[in-house]
């Protein structure tokens, strides 16, 4: 079984900003956060 991460609530709240209000797509954030889009998305 793969454990998921947990991020930090600022760390949430960054990416999800970045990706709604600056209309950034998932993968570029995720390149950005150094993240892969897949867990950005979980």
């Amino acid at each position: 079984m793969t454990s998921r991460t947990k991020f930090h609530d600022d760390f949430k709240r960054d990416a999800v900003s970045q990706i709604m209000e600056r209309r950034s797509p998932i993968r570029e954030v995720a390149g950005r956060l150094d993240k892969s889009h897949q867990a950005l998305c979980a």
